[in-house]
């Protein structure tokens, strides 16, 4: 296999000098050219360029010009033939490459195109998602709200009681009240009485004490039953207030993270439809590019074709 210093357009190019000086092309003269490469390596690119020779056939020139210049005048056509291909290929390899460039472009950003949108349909899928939760804490606090409702009802029937315990205890205080005054009054109008009937005072006395005393000690029995209902009551309804006011702030927070959360995945889906709206435009200016492309490459190729067919039907005149 021949080696990649010396290629066939060097060896190609160094045989048409050659011709254009009136020399014919050898291994050792191509060599003295090019300065560098193996003897087979040249030998080799040479049998082609003379095999591609030969199957081209001179174009026939007009009758009356001298022998002297027919290969003159032949060397200059094939080294016109010789750079018209060369041209013709480089031109054509240049055409081929870009075309391959820009399928390779269009393919990387219809790829990108494609991630872009599952990149979107990621994002949709989770603000649907977060939009859900927030139904579903919106429901929530609307739950809570009810239970928070109740909770109210139950405090104010709390207050009630509480309202109710103290009407009781302030009758209970005037009753024991209107009782002592009435023992005292009864007790001063029965004076005189009792100086006569000491002994049957004292007795009466003694049994009023007795009776007054029971009668307060169960006044101050009901009196301190129901400052301890009143006491376990408020801290029962403080307890029930705190509860509420933590459940409210933790619901508060998880609504204003949601909020947070659908206000950057709106942010993030309106950048990722901006990308690939210019992707889009992108992929659309290079499909544009390749189809003018491929367009001035099929003319070249009929102007190629234009072109042989003119030269063979002048070899046939020949």
């Amino acid at each position: 296999m021949p080696r990649i210093g010396v290629t066939f357009d060097d060896v190609a190019q160094a045989a048409t000098k050659l011709l254009s000086i009136g020399e014919s092309p050898s291994v050792l003269k191509i060599r003295e050219i090019l300065g560098t490469g193996s003897n087979s390596t040249i030998a080799e690119h040479l049998k082609v360029w003379r095999q591609q020779k030969s199957e081209r056939r001179t174009v026939a020139l007009p009758e009356g010009i001298p022998k002297e210049l027919l290969p003159p005048l032949e060397t200059l056509w094939h080294i016109a033939n010789e750079q018209a291909d060369n041209r013709f290929a480089s031109y054509r390899e240049q055409t081929e490459r870009k075309i391959e460039q820009l399928t390779t472009e269009r393919d990387t950003w219809f790829a990108q195109h494609q991630q872009t949108e599952t990149v979107a349909a990621d994002l949709q899928q989770q603000l649907q998602n977060a939009e859900q939760c927030i139904e579903d804490y919106i429901q929530k606090q609307k739950d809570w709200q009810a239970e928070i409702t109740v909770l109210e009802t139950d405090k104010q029937s709390l207050a009630s009681d509480c309202s109710n315990l103290e009407q009781r205890l302030i009758q209970s205080q005037n009753d024991y009240a209107t009782r002592e005054a009435s023992l005292q009054e009864q007790h001063t109008q029965n004076q005189a009485q009792w100086q006569t009937t000491l002994n049957e005072l004292k007795l009466a006395l003694d049994q009023n004490h007795e009776r007054a005393e029971a009668t307060e000690a169960r006044w101050l029995r009901v009196v301190d039953q129901a400052r301890d209902e009143t006491k376990a009551l408020k801290k029962q309804y403080a307890k029930m207030l705190e509860e509420k006011d933590a459940t409210h702030q933790r619901l508060q927070k998880q609504l204003q993270q949601a909020e947070a959360d659908l206000l950057s995945a709106h942010t993030e889906l309106a950048k990722v439809q901006s990308i690939s709206s210019l992707q889009q435009k992108h992929i659309d200016s290079q499909d544009a590019e390749l189809k003018r492309v491929r367009e001035e490459l099929q003319y070249l190729q009929q102007e190629a074709r234009k072109a042989s067919t003119k030269r063979r039907k002048t070899e046939s005149v020949e």
